[in-house]
This record gives C-alpha cells, sequence and structure tokens, in this order.
C-alpha cells in the first residue's frame, strides 16, 4: 500500500496492466493453480516440497465437504486424545494433531519445532531434513514435565531445564525469573548441556563416528532405535544392540519403512562393531549405509577397510605367530580377494593374532560355508586347531594346506605328525 501510495498509483492507467499480469502468472510452473500432488520420487536428497506434499489431503481444491477432517490420520490422532482428557503424548507431526487435540493435551515434539527444552538441544548430527532436525528426548523428561519435579538421569540437564521452566511458565514479573532471563542471555546455563552427546558423536580409537535415526522411521522400530542411541551414549553399547536388533526384527511388520530401518540399524550396528573391533562386521553394516547415505558412512567403510590385511599377501612379516615350545612359526594365508569371504578370512586372522582363537575359529568355519573350498580358510584353522592342541585336525588342515599350496604347509603338516608320534 505505501508503494502504491509513493507511486501515486493512476488506476486507470496501471489496471490495464495489472490484468495483464494475471494470465501471466498463471504461465508459471510454480503457480498454486498448478500444483500436484507430492511424488515420493525425488531425486534430491533432504528437498521436500512442503506445499506438494500436503496438497493432496488439504489443498483448497481437494478439500470433500464429506470428509471435514483432512489428513485423516493426524486428525483422528488429535481427536482421540482430546477425547481422553488432559495427557502428555510424544509426536514429530504436532500441527494437526495438535490442533485437533486442542490445549489441554502437551506435546512434546522430537523435532523441536514447539519445544522450548529441545529447541535449545544440538540435533543429531544426521538423518536430518530441512526444517526437521531430530533431537534425542533425554531420559527422564516426559517424567519431569508430568510432575513437574526434576525426574531427569541427567541431573545437570535438569537443572537447565528447571531454570528454562521458569523462565517460560514462573510469575511474570518475579526478580528470580528476570534473573534466570539474564543468566540465559549471558550463557550462565550453557555449561549444563553436555552438547556433543545429544548429537550422538561417539569417539572411537579409530576416529569420530555419529549415531543416526532418520525421519523415515516411525512408531515402535523408531522408539527402539532411540533408545539404542540413549543407551550407546550412556556408554551402554550392550543394551543399544539389543534395541537395534530388536528394531531390525520388526522389519517385516513395518514393509513401508522396511529399507530406510535397514539403513539405520546398519550405520548404527556397525559403530558397534567397529567399536567391539569386528571389522569385517562393521565392513559389512557401513557399506549398507554408505551405498544410500555417502559420507560419513563412506568414509568409515574406507577406515575400517584399510586396518583388514591387504588381499594378496599371504604372510605378515612383522607379525609372527610362534607356537609350542619348539617355537615353531606359523603365519596364515591370506586371500587375494575382497568379497564377503575373503573379509571374514581377514577378520579371523585378526582374531587370531590378537589371541582370540575361539572368535578365529568361528569365523574361518563361517568363511567355509560361504564358499566351501575355502583353501586359506581350512589351512588357517589348521594354525587354530595346533595351538589349541588338536594335533590331528591340525595335521589335517595342513595335508590340505600342502596339496594346494606346498610349502611351508607341507613341512608343517609334518612336524605335526612327529608331535603327534612322540605323544604316543
Amino acid at each position: 500500500i505505501l508503494l502504491l501510495e509513493t507511486m501515486h498509483f493512476n488506476w486507470k492507467t496501471n489496471s490495464t496492466l495489472l490484468l495483464a499480469l494475471i494470465p501471466l502468472s498463471l504461465i508459471s510452473p510454480e503457480h498454486p493453480w498448478k500444483t500436484i500432488p507430492f511424488n515420493s520420487d525425488n531425486p534430491f536428497v533432504n528437498i521436500v516440497d512442503e506445499r506438494r506434499y500436503y496438497f493432496g489431503q488439504v489443498g483448497f481444491v481437494q478439500v470433500d465437504p464429506a470428509n471435514p477432517f483432512p489428513m485423516l490420520g493426524m486428525s483422528t490422532k488429535g481427536k482421540m486424545w482430546k477425547t481422553k482428557g488432559p495427557a502428555i503424548y510424544k509426536e514429530r507431526a504436532i500441527g494437526m494433531a495438535g490442533y485437533y487435540a486442542g490445549p489441554q493435551v502437551h506435546i512434546i515434539d522430537p523435532l523441536a519445532l514447539a519445544d522450548p527444552l529441545l529447541a535449545r538441544l544440538p540435533c543429531l548430527a544426521q538423518g536430518w531434513w530441512n526444517g526437521h532436525f531430530k533431537r534425542l528426548i533425554p531420559e527422564g523428561y516426559i517424567e519431569t514435565v508430568q510432575s513437574g519435579q526434576n525426574s531427569f538421569q541427567d541431573q545437570a540437564l535438569g537443572e537447565y531445564y528447571m531454570h528454562l521452566k521458569h523462565i517460560i511458565s514462573g510469575p511474570l514479573w518475579s526478580w528470580s525469573r528476570l534473573g534466570d532471563i539474564l543468566k540465559m542471555h549471558a550463557g550462565y546455563f550453557q555449561k549444563r548441556v553436555a552438547r556433543d552427546k545429544y548429537r550422538g558423536e561417539i569417539k572411537l580409537g579409530t576416529g569420530q563416528r555419529f549415531l543416526i535415526w532418520n525421519q523415515g522411521v516411525e512408531g515402535e522400530s523408531g522408539e527402539k532405535i532411540e533408545k539404542g542411541i540413549l543407551a550407546a551414549i550412556q556408554h551402554d553399547w550392550e543394551s543399544a544392540k539389543q534395541w537395534w536388533e530388536q528394531a531390525a526384527k520388526l522389519e517385516s511388520q513395518y514393509t513401508g519403512y522396511q529399507s530406510a530401518l535397514s539403513r539405520v540399524n546398519a550405520a548404527n550396528l556397525g559403530i558397534y562393531y567397529e567399536r567391539e573391533k569386528q571389522m569385517v562386521k562393521a565392513l559389512n553394516h557401513y557399506a549398507v549405509a554408505a551405498k544410500t547415505w555417502g559420507p560419513p558412512w563412506s568414509n568409515y567403510y574406507k577406515k575400517v577397510r584399510s586396518l583388514l590385511p591387504p588381499p594378496g599377501r599371504r604372510n605378515f612379516p612383522e607379525k609372527v605367530l610362534k607356537i609350542s615350545k619348539a617355537h615353531n612359526i606359523r603365519r596364515f594365508a591370506i586371500p587375494a580377494r575382497s568379497d564377503e569371504y575373503g573379509l571374514t578370512v581377514q577378520q579371523g586372522i585378526l582374531a587370531g593374532r590378537a589371541g582370540d582363537f575361539q572368535t578365529a575359529a568361528e569365523l574361518f568355519h563361517q568363511a567355509i560355508q560361504l564358499d566351501p573350498p575355502a583353501h586359506h580358510a581350512k589351512v588357517n584353522l589348521g594354525i587354530v586347531y595346533e595351538h589349541r592342541g588338536h594335533l590331528r585336525s591340525a595335521f589335517e588342515q595342513y595335508k590340505y594346506g600342502a596339496v594346494h599350496f606346498g610349502r611351508p604347509w607341507s613341512q608343517w603338516a609334518e612336524q605335526v605328525r612327529l608331535k603327534i608320534k612322540h605323544a604316543h
């Protein structure tokens, strides 16, 4: 209006121009009248046309007078909450559900669009898209909102929240509230927020890793993945693994999210296995995540791959395995393959070099199942058997190695034969 006033708008002269602009605007491919329903085949990662996404259900020209409740699932959920009375719910799509639920229902939004505490926590570093930044729900937060008492497991964060709660809902003109406002703006309370932890950041000896929660995983499976992340950042890795494995078992029940669920579990379990030094399993899980998202999981994949023995090298000159009182030297055979069989054998070699011969035996047997000829796995089992005192089994494997590789397995077979002879 001010612009038109300063231009001394001449209705007679400019009305014709305005009328001409109307059909011109209709030519635009982005005109609202030309909006088409959302297509999930979006070639751009983390980019969503929100208008198109909702147009099919809440667009003006799509409104069905016979159905006054658009987005049936969310509006129905909101109405159901309203009939149940005052309560607290966790829901990431707060708009439609919140509208129909009414002001007596409290919704905790993991995306923090309308949550004062979560909005001040860092989002997970991975698994977000524009305008949707996932936050972890701290343990005890929902109970604290419900009771008004500090029930946070993270007591420092609980103290932070109580000051924040005083600011947003305390007596408006109280001096204590004004003091908290000044302290909050000055950053006095920030040291109580463990920012790295709530970003899902994990520090391993091999580098920095980030846990992921993905927008495509919801419902019970999403809850289990989130509980696994919360357990991991509290260093309870066995519980984290159990939660993620339980989420994986739900894949058949959530067919719509199956691929997303598989990739999220693969990414997080990869970090677990890398931490446990089960490098082949970590490598396989990172490969699944890297195929979809690229960095940083492709970088994790490369890092773990660099820690495995290079294909094609038969011996480790710098690392030898000494067995028996005679200090006979045994060296593992490494396949010149980088497929699952080759990586499994290499993982068994790493376990053997670390002295974990039980795990080494399991991995070599697993490799034999993957590729029955399994020459390298079988001759490496000979070393494991000899170390564990199973000389006859070791002899059979060394004989097999002598047939396929010659020396030094023929020499080792003879040495073990003499041990068996002297034992009797």
